[in-house]
């Protein structure tokens, strides 16, 4: 998405500069960081599972989201933009 070579899952879903953005658009910066301490994918979903109902559906939404945006880079598929609010991949957009 941003290019980096090598990228991991930490980087793709929390540390990546487009996806920060998302994080912070949604208003979910600090649970972003907070994930960003977890050195284990399992431990990271755990964390995820145990936070409240509705920041727990807005941290899967994003992260399906953005699992799918990644896919349609990667086959090369035209991105939208994440700079609004409402944007085509904004999870809540349509609650």
């Amino acid at each position: 998405m941003c290019g980096r070579f090598r990228k991991d899952g930490a980087h793709t879903f929390l540390k990546c500069k487009m996806v920060r953005a998302v994080w912070r658009q949604m208003n979910l910066e600090e649970t972003r960081l907070t994930l960003t301490k977890y050195f284990d994918a399992e431990d990271m979903v755990n964390a995820v599972l145990e936070l409240n109902e509705e920041k727990r559906i807005q941290c899967v939404a994003l992260l399906w989201v953005w699992w799918n945006v990644q896919n349609k880079v990667n086959t090369q598929e035209p991105r939208r933009s994440a700079d609004a609010r409402g944007h085509p991949y904004d999870p809540l957009a349509n609650t």
